[in-house]
């Protein structure tokens, strides 16, 4: 299970590390096209987003999966659970007849 969740953090690590690579090349890209001096707010708001906002983004869609998963594996359990819960209200109602 540890094993799982240090792979799933891994895949997540390098999805943001991906996405900061791909933001910076486009924005190198743009500025070499359009020139580094006539658009230095959107280099800038460009970085900003890159930085801070794609990988806040990924985070909490990595954290909604990892609650959805043990959501799941919750529910498991507690099917795997219910049939000795049905037999233990069938033993305390013939107890109590």
């Amino acid at each position: 299970m540890k094993r799982q969740l240090l792979l799933q953090f891994y895949r997540l690590c390098l999805l943001v590390l991906l996405i900061i690579l791909l933001a910076f090349s486009g924005i190198i890209i743009t500025e070499i096209n359009f020139g580094f001096h006539q658009m230095p707010v959107s280099f800038t708001s460009a970085m900003v987003i890159s930085i801070f906002v794609i990988p806040v983004i990924l985070l909490i869609i990595g954290a909604i999966q990892f609650f959805r998963n043990q959501i799941i594996k919750l529910k498991k359990k507690i099917r795997q659970n219910e049939p000795s819960f049905v037999m233990q209200q069938n033993e305390c109602s013939l107890a109590m007849q």
